[in-house]
């Protein structure tokens, strides 16, 4: 039976493991980022009291797509969605005007969407988990949008060790690594540390150049390309590669 490892975060983490254990593949579990919600409520009071139906609201992850489903907020909002994941959860939760790239998962590909255009005093509001890049931002504001960053969860590295995994790894290695973010990759080559040389000897998977120039700068050259971070085209590529 084949086994892979899934580093994504809880409770993605676990659903996918569900799904894959159906296709007849073992699946161990270790989120390399902890997701919490913020104890600042600030954001929804805010986003409640000042947003407008005409905004566009640009929702980063999954897990902001999650926590704005909790507001009381318009269905009918524009979203534009990072990846098609994401767009995924805001469609479940019965969001109806989502813009996505399906190409890639990245401000890059979203900033190229049409929306993002032509937007000179377009009120812009980015939520998002702590930390991460400012491209997308910085890019919008340079376009001329009024631009409101809302920090709606927070990542964190696990405390939870590491070691029954590199247990379990160097008694049966994985045939494969599930990896859907940068920041999720880096935790995991930390948290690793001297035992990295198992992930150097085992395929990964990655969801964008950061992420293979982040695998290539620790030794690890054996990546395979996943057209989203949803958990749909992950059982998809395991099917076909497994």
């Amino acid at each position: 039976m084949h086994s892979i490892l899934i580093t994504r975060p809880e409770p993605q983490a676990s659903e996918l493991a569900t799904q894959v254990r159906m296709l007849d593949i073992r699946a161990t579990v270790f989120p390399t980022i902890e997701i919490h919600s913020t104890q600042d409520v600030s954001w929804q009071t805010r986003l409640l009291r000042e947003a407008k139906p005409e905004d566009l609201f640009i929702v980063i992850s999954q897990n902001a797509a999650t926590a704005i489903n909790k507001l009381k907020i318009i269905k009918s909002i524009h979203c534009i969605a990072i990846g098609k994941g994401t767009a995924q959860v805001l469609q479940q939760n019965g969001f109806t005007n989502i813009h996505y790239s399906a190409d890639v998962a990245n401000s890059e590909s979203a900033l190229a969407l049409p929306i993002l255009q032509n937007i000179t005093g377009q009120t812009c509001w980015l939520l998002r988990g702590n930390g991460g890049r400012e491209l997308l931002p910085d890019t919008l504001r340079q376009r001329g949008a009024i631009v409101n960053t809302l920090t709606c969860y927070e990542r964190h590295l696990p405390i939870q060790s590491i070691q029954p995994v590199i247990d379990q790894w160097k008694q049966s290695s994985f045939d494969c690594v599930i990896c859907t973010s940068l920041e999720g990759l880096q935790n995991l080559c930390q948290l690793l540390g001297e035992e990295r040389v198992l992930l150097q000897q085992t395929p990964i998977t990655v969801v964008s150049e950061n992420m293979i120039r982040c695998a290539q700068a620790h030794g690890i050259v054996n990546t395979h390309w996943l057209q989203s971070a949803s958990n749909t085209d992950i059982l998809t590529w395991l099917a076909e590669h497994l």
